[in-house]
């Protein structure tokens, strides 16, 4: 029952951080991160499946990866720095 309640509430202000990013408000991502999971548990899963707001951040991924390879001469220190800020 705790990891629930961890698991939503990070996916909860994920979300929130999300709709903000999008423009469309901390609301609209809120919302779409629990029916994120409600979908995926009428689909079918496991009691151990957590379903949250990972899409968009395949985007902010893609993003810190353009900015490094744009902003650092040597691939060498755009890798380490993609390294540092995604882990």
């Amino acid at each position: 029952m705790s990891a629930g309640l961890t698991v939503s509430f990070a996916a909860i202000s994920l979300g929130a951080a999300f709709g903000v990013m999008s423009g469309r408000g901390a609301l609209a991502g809120m919302i779409g991160a629990a029916v994120i999971p409600i979908i995926a548990s009428t689909l079918g899963g496991t009691r151990l499946q957590a379903s949250g707001p990972t899409a968009p951040m395949t985007a902010v991924s893609a993003l810190i990866i353009a900015f490094a390879y744009d902003h650092f001469p040597d691939r060498t220190l755009a890798e380490q720095f993609v390294t540092l800020i995604l882990s």
